[in-house]
């Protein structure tokens, strides 16, 4: 698959503390509405999409790489803004952070949260241990979840409800 540009479309993949931070939000914000909870969904995966044509999106910012985490050039770490469906206030600025390696053309989501959970961002003790599990298993991919798991599981979950 290819993007607009033409060249091959980003490979998504999503650590676990993305699938934990996803089904935090989805329990937190989304449990009372099915509908909310299929808007939020939607929009999600259309953010994946957005990111894998392109990961320097407007509404997105390059962020500096917490601690002193040493990380290969190819990476770039990468914040994305955008509005979470039905809420209002800080709850409603969602935030994405995820790496970016264009040589490979790959992205890997590391955390999503809202404005109301963390003001900036996530801690940078916390950012600096998932980063650097992240750029460890790289080489071997065993912390990385294929793209289409998030809604293949989350669709299951929901069924058994």
């Amino acid at each position: 698959m290819s993007s607009a540009s033409g060249l091959p479309a980003y490979q998504i993949k999503r650590v676990h503390k993305f699938e934990r931070s996803y089904k935090e939000l989805l329990k937190r914000h989304y449990k009372k509405s099915k509908k909310a909870q299929q808007l939020f969904q939607s929009k999600i995966k259309q953010i994946v999409k957005d990111l894998s044509d392109d990961p320097f999106l407007l509404n997105s910012k390059s962020e500096p790489i917490p601690g002193k985490l040493r990380m290969l050039e190819e990476w770039e770490f990468r914040k994305y803004y955008f509005k979470m469906p039905n809420l209002q206030g800080a709850s409603e600025q969602g935030r994405l952070i995820y790496l970016v390696n264009q040589n490979e053309r790959m992205i890997v989501l590391v955390w999503i949260y809202t404005h109301e959970e963390f003001a900036k961002r996530p801690p940078d003790k916390t950012l600096k241990q998932i980063l650097q599990e992240i750029l460890d298993s790289n080489e071997t991919q065993e912390n990385f979840i294929i793209s289409d798991e998030t809604e293949s599981n989350q669709e299951e979950s929901n069924s058994n409800s």
